[in-house]
């Protein structure tokens, strides 16, 4: 959905005859949208697990150091 109202700003605010060009780039945007937000959600999923890695470590580097 994001990507058919990306299409559909970025066709209305560079082209003057957009009625021609707006269904096959809302489409566009769409596809590429959906080929890229899986691999965009694993990136931020192991991202965040390894800030939650590292903090983590840092609590258990303070556990070590109070012994």
């Amino acid at each position: 959905m994001l990507g058919i109202a990306a299409g559909a700003a970025t066709t209305l605010v560079t082209d003057r005859s957009w009625s021609s060009e707006l269904l096959p780039r809302c489409l566009m945007f769409s596809v590429t949208y959906m080929a890229i937000q899986p691999v965009m959600v694993r990136v931020r999923r192991r991202a965040e697990r390894q800030e939650r890695q590292h903090l983590r470590d840092i609590e258990q580097a303070r556990r070590d150091r109070r012994i």
